[in-house]
């Protein structure tokens, strides 16, 4: 089968890394790949190069050039006449459903990663883009969801829930897993002493990600244990992450908040974080940082905001968004319990997660949903 994935960039963040997931096992089990990016190699460009995944670059560097850009992409399609042609997000999903009025309807399929967007949170093109990319919902055979909740939102949306199939993330199970060498290294990195407990979260600073909710968190958690420091993993846009930081200073917190930036480092992040928070507000469809924390072996505790409950499995460490002081008491009721540390403990959230959404159910999964939907 010959395959041609189509996404904005293949810089770090969670579709990025299901992409590069499926054209590796893809390539891995003697299908024909091809990875089209929008902007460049980007962080796991060099992945797919390394396992001779064939990468193209429609090397957009602003707006003014989407329509050669799209010409470049068209003309692709076009020589390659792949079987599957795979969108994921907006951007590739509009180009994919407009390159589909010149090359065909066969073989197109989109794919849904969000739930529930709040777009007055963005700039007025991505409320555009939002409706572009519902009104040409009816123009490819196949829309993939990657979380029920998100298949949810797409047909409150107005896509035509005909069209709409769930195919969950997959997650690098030998990639992700605890290491305690990368702990103890990265502990003393951020000067974290031994027997601190580690709360994050690991994600962008994003009006998405519940940066309020988090601080709140970290407020309340703080007053009441002393052995406790927090982290938030990830980066954002300038302004935007200067206004968080500025809130943590207003709340008194500032100084116990270690914000660390962007890290490729993954598992060695995971593996020295005691308790993983996702406080998202809204946005979230399969979130990969609970499932891939979850085969380190982490404890996290998140809101309900997409598919997070099912992830998780364990709706003791489930709040409503928003739901500070909830989760601000489950984290001191676990860290009172010692439930964050312990073998077994650790084992069974890695078996919960790795038994359900590894990369081989995500190629399965996919090929299955190809092959029965085009």
């Amino acid at each position: 089968m010959k395959v041609l994935l189509l996404i904005r960039s293949l810089n770090v963040g969670g579709a990025e890394r299901q992409a590069v997931n499926l054209a590796l096992q893809l390539k891995k089990t003697g299908h024909d790949i091809i990875v089209v990016s929008c902007i460049g190699d980007g962080v796991f460009g060099e992945d797919l190069l390394e396992a001779g995944v064939r990468l193209e670059r429609l090397r957009r560097a602003s707006y003014l050039e989407i329509p050669s850009s799209f010409m470049r992409f068209l003309a692709i399609w076009r020589s390659e006449k792949p079987d599957v042609i795979q969108g994921f997000m907006p951007l590739a999903n509009i180009m994919i459903g407009l390159g589909a009025l010149f090359a065909g309807r066969k073989g197109c399929a989109w794919g849904v990663r969000a739930s529930n967007m709040k777009f007055s949170d963005y700039s007025f093109l991505s409320r555009v883009s939002n409706s572009i990319e519902v009104w040409l919902s009816r123009i490819p055979p196949l829309i993939v969801s990657n979380s029920e909740a998100g298949k949810k939102y797409a047909i409150e949306l107005g896509m035509p829930e005909d069209k709409i199939s769930v195919v969950p993330n997959g997650l690098d199970t030998s990639r992700f897993r605890f290491d305690r060498q990368q702990r103890e290294a990265l502990r003393e990195e951020w000067g974290i002493e031994k027997r601190q407990i580690l709360v994050s979260q690991i994600s962008r600073i994003d009006p998405m990600k519940g940066v309020e909710t988090f601080l709140n968190v970290a407020q309340m958690v703080l007053e009441k244990e002393g052995n406790v420091s927090f982290a938030w993993v990830g980066e954002g846009g300038a302004a935007f992450e200067a206004s968080a930081r500025k809130r943590a200073e207003d709340l008194g917190v500032g100084d116990r908040i270690n914000w660390i930036g962007m890290r490729r480092d993954m598992p060695g992040v995971y593996s020295a974080v005691d308790i993983v928070l996702l406080c998202s507000d809204y946005g979230e469809g399969f979130p990969n940082v609970l499932g891939e924390a979850m085969l380190c072996g982490r404890i996290c505790v998140a809101t309900d905001v997409g598919d997070s409950r099912l992830v998780v499995g364990d709706d003791r460490n489930i709040f409503e968004a928003g739901d500070f002081v909830g989760i601000s008491d489950r984290i001191i009721e676990i860290i009172k319990a010692g439930e964050y540390i312990g073998d077994l403990a650790c084992k069974g959230r890695r078996e919960s997660v790795a038994t359900r959404f590894s990369v081989r159910d995500l190629l399965e999964r996919s090929v299955a949903c190809w092959r029965k939907n085009l």
